[in-house]
């Protein structure tokens, strides 16, 4: 003769639920770790005030890659997609 346990079906699902929802968040996880990166930032000058159209240039020291952008009219600037390392940053502006 055989016994089998008896699980009440509402604590099976809300188990079922549970152990989809936990690997669910380890697959999100995963795939939220990305190999680039971004630089970000404001340019001001000592007053404290936006400098719109200045050049930013990063170059990746291993790898040489580099990559450029300019600040906007509030003075903010984005460069994404950077591969992940140590990077030399330079910022200019004619007559600045």
């Amino acid at each position: 003769m055989q016994k089998f346990l008896k699980v009440d079906p509402r604590l099976l699902c809300v188990l079922i639920v549970v152990l989809l929802a936990t690997m669910g968040i380890g697959v999100t996880r995963l795939a939220a770790q990305a190999a680039t990166a971004t630089l970000q930032g404001i340019i001001t000058d000592a007053s404290g005030a936006a400098v719109p159209d200045v050049k930013i240039a990063v170059k990746n020291t291993g790898t040489g890659a580099a990559q450029e952008g300019a600040s906007n009219s509030q003075g903010r600037y984005t460069l994404p997609n950077l591969s992940v390392g140590v990077y030399d940053v330079e910022a200019s502006k004619t007559g600045f």
